[in-house]
Parts: C-alpha cells; structure tokens; sequence
C-alpha cells in the first residue's frame, strides 16, 4: 500500500497516519544496492534513468498499471514537456546552442537554470549573451574550479569555492539591477552578493545568446577550454530583477517543478 499504513493486511487504515503529498518512481529491489548504486539514481534525477531501475521486483510501471483509491491520482509529473540539453564531455568549439533572444535594453536581469556539470575546471561557461562592442554583456560559469562567476558587462562576482559540485543536479541563477548590483543564488540560498554592480549600466538589446560556450565575438569565437560540459534543464530569463523569495520558490518547485514564476520570463 502506498499513502496509507495498514493494520492489518490491506486496510485498518488510520486518517492521520495518511500521506500528504507527491510521490514519483517509487522502485522496489529485494537485495540490498550499494551507496554507489542509490547515488547513481539521485545523480540521475527526478524523470532520469540510471539503469538500476530495470532489475527492480517492483517499478514506478507497475505502480501505474494500478488504479488509485479515494482522491488519490495520477498527475502529469512535468517531466515529459521538455528535454535535457547534454553537452558531451570532452573540449571542444562544436557543441553549443545559440539564437537571438529579443531582449530590450533592460536596466535588471535573472538567468536561472538547472545544472549538472561534468568537470571541475576553471573557465568554463554555460551562458553567454554577446552584442556588438560588448561580447561579455552577461555570462555565467565557473570562473574557478567548483565555483558560480557571474558577469555584467566584465564585472563580475564569484562565489566560494565548492558552492558548485560536480555531477550533481544544482539550481543556479545570476540577479543583476542597475539600481542595487548583483546577486548569485545557488540552490535557493544567496551565495554571493556585490552592491553597485555596473550601477546605472543597461544590458543592450539585440544581442545573441549562446548556451555550452563562451562568445568572444557575436555569435562565435569559442575557446574549447572554456566549453561547458555536462546538463542543463529549464533555463529562463527575465529581464528583471527576482526577489530572494522567488528565486527560492524556483529552487522548491525542483527541477521538474513549476513555480509560475516561469510564465513571465523573457527566455523560457
């Protein structure tokens, strides 16, 4: 029985013992996985698969080849709309998504996004937003190993070293407003933070967003050493300042998660 505690067998259910709440790929193996093996399926994520589940006695297949009780449901676990992006591990200029944004002129902007890395290099980088004069207008990466950098028109804040692990699912976003500076969230928690940022500065319009490689001019002139290797999901964009508390409420929502914060983002 899922959702319920039985007293006897299948039912002397007791109401306040009842489960409240979402459960998704439930697996059930009758020996014992490794640390390894348990750590594979959490590195693999929410709607991943690490292969582990295939020798299970019980799968999340079963579970839904069965009919809820009561109010229980079935809902759509948001994880079939959108794919992974994966660049492949290895240095290289090939491996990379780019198109033009439409952003306008903006005084503030958020870029989040969900990451599971593959190096701990320095110089890597996963968003480059470059217009014409200006190549580094926004980037974000890993300015040294296992640290967030985030740039505003070359200046830019890093947080500590080990904010960003690798092979582990992180939720990472870069606030920047003209009027107050930047901030670096990892995870729902503030990271790194630097008043007067660019104060007064505005990001131009009409520039082009590249993901998996760091723009030295626009559109192009990649360095392989500074490809970003690893996944990416659920990237956004607006192009205004979010508030600790929203930012939060992305990170809670999970990756699969949707907070409607999203609804009104620039880049989704």
């Amino acid at each position: 029985v899922l959702g319920q505690e039985q007293d006897g067998v299948g039912g002397s259910f007791d109401a306040s013992q009842s489960y409240q709440g979402d459960m998704y790929n439930v697996n059930v193996w009758q020996y014992a996985l490794s640390a390894e093996q348990v750590s594979s399926l959490f590195i693999s994520g929410r709607c991943g698969h690490s292969g582990h589940e295939d020798n299970a006695q019980v799968s999340f297949s079963d579970v839904n080849d069965q009919d809820p009780q009561g109010d229980a449901q079935f809902v759509d676990a948001a994880c079939g709309d959108n794919k992974v992006l994966n660049f492949p591990s290895g240095d290289n200029i090939a491996n990379y998504l780019a198109f033009e944004p439409g952003f306008e002129e903006t005084s503030a902007i958020t870029v989040c996004a969900w990451l599971r890395k593959t190096t701990n290099d320095a110089t890597r980088y996963w968003f480059s937003y470059a217009v014409s004069g200006s190549h580094n207008e926004v980037i974000l990466g890993e300015h040294d190993p296992s640290t967030v950098s985030f740039y505003i028109q070359n200046q830019g804040i890093v947080t500590d070293t080990g904010a960003w692990p690798v092979n582990v699912w992180t939720h990472v976003c870069g606030i920047w407003d003209s009027s107050s500076g930047s901030v670096i969230m990892i995870n729902g928690e503030v990271a790194a933070s630097e008043d007067g940022v660019k104060a007064g500065a505005s990001i131009r319009a009409g520039g082009s967003l590249v993901l998996g490689q760091e723009q030295d001019s626009v559109g192009g002139s990649f360095d392989a050493g500074q490809s970003y290797q690893g996944d990416m999901y659920n990237v956004n964009v607006w192009q205004y300042a979010l508030s600790a508390e929203q930012v939060s409420s992305l990170f809670i929502s999970g990756r699969c998660g949707h907070s409607g914060h999203e609804d009104n983002a620039q880049v989704s």
